[in-house]
């Protein structure tokens, strides 16, 4: 009897599997035929109810004002996501947070609403329905699977044509959301986003200088005049130099512009060059000549300090000459030694000689004429770095191009040495004759008179730098005064939340969502049901 059950026990499992395989389907089809009736009626209640909870859930929502205040870009570069100047643009520019508390504190918003709502109930949009069309019917015409690649092509370079065309900077600047205190006047709604464009508009010239070419130049504060009234003479000289010496260079920075060699302000007639010209002319016929009688007007309680001050200099100077004086050596042994064949190997033979030369500054003589040569690891991994490029041409022009700066660099620190020079041999002269023929009052108010009038002149000289500066930017960048420019009136609606673009995919998911329950309760229902059972109505 069990050799028996042992052997129909597999063939009636398998007998099961075999019915429970056809019956899965077949009676899942059936289960729904036969449910059809209350599936039709509960998934139109469904149905009913989705569209009721929706229906309930958009009309009681609490509506909210919305303001809007459409604009254009006026700067040609705002296509491309810059600035007149170049520097990267982004519409989130406009909210940037200094801007936004300054229209908050001007407009008086905190009696309606905290700082954190306000920035967060605007937005920057960007609006080109034109554009979109054009996509849109560009689209429908390349999906032609009968198109020829020349026909396709054509089709693409119309396109890009007419987009290039239809490429202009519209914005719409948005103020909504619900004010946690006092609703908002429509008035004042109005004026803060006015407010919000100029005062980006001004932040972003004053502050970040986009309609502005990006150059670094100095202004009147780099000289204060309490600065020269309180150091001795010979600092102040130095002061004084120092600043003719910027001004050179602003002069040279802004005559890389285009354009700046011939721009003339419209007021004087001044040119770059003339400025040029009248700075060394200071330099040469103002400057320099106060060596000859600073000896004989010194007559500072602080000789020994400004003589010490001085020799420091000198002592610098020293050391930047020889180091120049190094560096040079070095490129062009490097040089030599690549020129006549040693290759790449051998120069970083004679890079890592230089690498077990002294450390900066060992061995200095304070003002003595024993001055260690500086090689900083800058220097060096700039040359080998050189090296490693391992390119023949731009080998070499890089090592001669070196040569020259350093050796400019040196020159340089060179005349600045016999400057400070001449000035420490006249004071020490002066200070050998004694205290009685020390300062004549005509020499010191000769001085005086001399520093105040290069201080003035160089003064000037920064202000018309700087007015032909913005002219040439002006000019050259073609950036309108604001920036931007309305094209519709502020306009003024009511919305919600919730819109029913936004509601009706979450009724759609709702739906079929419900739909899927009333599946699975008909089949659980159904598998619940006694075989002989009453089974459910038809139609």
């Amino acid at each position: 009897m069990s050799t028996m059950d042992a052997h129909q026990r597999p063939q009636q499992d398998e007998r099961f599997y075999e019915d429970y395989d056809s019956i899965s389907i077949k009676e899942l089809i059936l289960t729904i035929w036969g449910f059809r009736r209350w599936i039709v009626i509960l998934g139109f209640a469904a149905t009913l109810l989705v569209v009721g909870v929706g229906a309930v859930l958009y009309l009681s929502q609490e509506k909210y004002p919305v303001t809007k205040l459409s604009f254009q870009l006026e700067f040609d570069s705002a296509e491309k996501g810059q600035y007149p100047n170049g520097t990267p643009f982004s519409s989130s520019d406009i909210l940037v947070t200094p801007v936004l508390k300054e229209v908050y504190q001007t407009n008086g918003l905190e009696k309606y609403m905290s700082f954190s709502n306000f920035k967060g109930s605007l937005s920057v949009i960007q609006r080109n329905d034109e554009l979109r069309l054009l996509e849109y019917r560009y689209a429908a015409k390349l999906e032609d699977r009968k198109l020829s690649v020349e026909q396709r092509e054509r089709l693409e370079a119309e396109f890009r044509e007419k987009k290039k065309s239809l490429m202009t900077a519209n914005y719409e600047l948005v103020f909504a959301g619900d004010e946690s205190i006092t609703p908002l006047p429509p008035t004042l709604r109005a004026k803060v986003l006015n407010d919000l464009l100029s005062t980006w508009a001004e932040y972003a010239q004053s502050v970040k200088g986009v309609t502005q070419y990006d150059i670094a130049l100095v202004s009147r504060d780099i000289l204060r005049p309490e600065d020269i009234e309180t150091e001795d003479y010979p600092v102040v000289m130095d002061m004084l130099r120092s600043t003719l010496k910027r001004v050179l260079d602003d002069i040279d920075k802004v005559m890389k512009v285009p354009g700046a060699s011939v721009f003339r302000l419209p007021e004087s007639g001044l040119s770059l060059l003339d400025l040029r010209y009248r700075t060394l002319d200071i330099e040469s016929y103002r400057l320099n000549p106060m060596l000859a009688i600073v000896g004989a007007a010194w007559a500072s309680g602080n000789g020994r300090h400004t003589g010490e001050y001085l020799r420091h200099r000198i002592t610098e100077l020293k050391m930047k000459a020889q180091g120049a004086d190094t560096r040079i050596k070095v490129y062009e042994k490097a040089l030599r030694t690549y020129v006549q064949g040693g290759g790449i190997d051998a120069v970083g033979s004679e890079i890592a000689g230089a690498l077990q030369a002294p450390p900066p500054g060992a061995g200095v003589q304070p003002f003595g004429s024993n001055v260690m040569p500086q090689i900083g690891e800058s220097f060096l991994d700039n040359l080998i770095s050189i090296v490693k490029a391992n390119l023949d041409i731009e080998f070499r022009r890089s090592l001669t191009q070196k040569t020259i700066e350093v050796g400019l660099e040196k020159a340089m620190a060179d005349s600045d040495l016999n400057y400070y020079a001449q000035i420490l041999k006249n004071i020490e002269e002066a200070e050998k004759l004694g205290p009685g023929k020390l300062a004549a009052d005509g020499a010191r108010q000769e001085i005086r008179r001399s520093i105040a009038a290069i201080y003035d002149n160089l003064m000037q000289t920064i202000s018309q730098i700087r007015a032909i500066y913005e002219g040439l930017s002006q000019a050259n960048l073609n950036a309108a005064s604001t920036l931007y420019g309305l094209t519709k009136p502020v306009y003024f609606t009511v919305e919600k939340a919730l819109t029913t673009q936004r509601l009706i995919p979450y009724l759609v998911v709702a739906w079929v969502l419900l739909q899927g329950c009333i599946l699975l309760g008909v089949l659980i229902a159904s598998a619940f049901m006694k075989p002989g059972g009453k089974q459910p109505a038809t139609l």
